[in-house]
């Protein structure tokens, strides 16, 4: 059986990787993790109006194009090539999976569209100040108040929370935790962006004051479709790495054979040779031609048991990360010669 990406979605890596070279080379990067926002809203729409990029696995009838997760994966990577800043991961990957995995119609008709379009930035928060990530972890109530409901406390770590339009928070109702859909510009809701070690990527700490809110999917049923998204997101998050340590390792090899020291290239030496072998056995240089043959799990269509098998591994293995370490303290190491790290991509 053959797991090699398809002649289609090449094609969507080549359209994807041409655009972001065009608009968020190194330069923009850096000039982006300097601002507030964190991002470029032309780009923004650019990325809705001439890829469809939001609305890839969005589904038809709300405005999307139906794609698998395997299409996004291959954005993901592209995307983590080249640390592009934008709310793509909070407002696709964790917001727009938690309305399709919801069950909720009238929600997903009311976001989805506006996600496809570009026009509709959200996110979900979930993680207190208490850091975990688990069921326990979430402390924040909800009162039924009406027809609708109320939320108080904070939330903190959101991604992208600090300019989303749209927040889908996690909360206990009286059955249990439930999901709750918030309007960016809610009265008694304050956004406070936090200082982070990742520019690229912002968050933002979220309190709620008596904010209205509105019921997504069953009261009392979200947990299992919270955790159904993180593992959805630790394979998107995955795919990112990919990208990037492909870049670290493309990088890397290329100065090895471009670096001259004593008469020749320094990729001849033992030590950077080495290196360069063990690089290559982590993550083959062209994995067009050498394909992971775990990829079968992540089969075209909706995420099934196999994504989700391979999110809760990644889950794990996030607590004890492997790859994208493996690949750039070697790549750092061979860099060295250039400069420091924050002279170089």
């Amino acid at each position: 059986m053959n797991f090699a990406f398809s002649e289609e979605q090449e094609q969507l890596r080549d359209f994807v990787r041409q655009f972001l070279e065009n608009y968020s080379s190194e330069t923009t990067v850096r000039e982006l993790m300097e601002t507030d926002q964190g991002y470029d809203p032309d780009t923004w729409s650019m990325m809705a109006e001439q890829l469809g990029l939001q609305s890839l696995i969005i589904p038809e009838e709300h405005g999307g194009q139906g794609f698998g997760y395997v299409e996004l994966i291959v954005v993901l990577e592209e995307m983590g090539r080249v640390l592009l800043c934008a709310p793509f991961f909070s407002t696709v990957v964790l917001a727009a999976n938690t309305l399709i995995h919801a069950g909720d119609d009238d929600a997903a008709a009311r976001v989805l569209p506006g996600i496809a379009s570009g026009e509709t930035i959200a996110t979900l928060a979930f993680t207190e100040e208490s850091g975990r990530w688990d069921e326990g972890g979430i402390a924040m109530e909800a009162t039924a108040d009406g027809d609708g409901w109320t939320l108080s406390g904070t939330k903190t770590y959101v991604l992208d929370g600090h300019l989303a339009d749209v927040v889908l928070v996690a909360a206990r109702t009286p059955g249990g935790v439930s999901l709750l859909e918030v309007a960016g510009d809610a009265d008694g809701l304050t956004r406070t962006a936090l200082a982070t070690m990742d520019l690229t990527r912002k968050q933002a700490r979220l309190d709620f004051d008596g904010v209205s809110a509105t019921l997504v999917g069953t009261e009392g049923g979200a947990w299992p479709v919270i955790e159904r998204v993180l593992d959805l997101a630790a394979v998107a998050l995955a795919a990112e790495q990919v990208g990037g340590a492909q870049v670290c390792l493309d990088t890397a090899v290329q100065y090895a054979k471009d670096r001259i020291q004593f008469g020749r290239p320094i990729g001849s030496f033992q030590a950077i040779a080495g290196q360069g072998l063990l690089l290559g056995g982590l993550l083959p240089h062209d994995r067009r031609e050498h394909p992971d043959p775990r990829r079968h799990r992540l089969h075209v269509g909706a995420p099934g048991p196999p994504v989700l098998q391979a999110g809760q591994e990644l889950r794990v293995a996030v607590r004890r990360p492997h790859l994208p370490p493996r690949v750039a303290r070697p790549a750092h190491r061979d860099l060295s010669g250039s400069g420091t790290s924050s002279w170089g991509p």
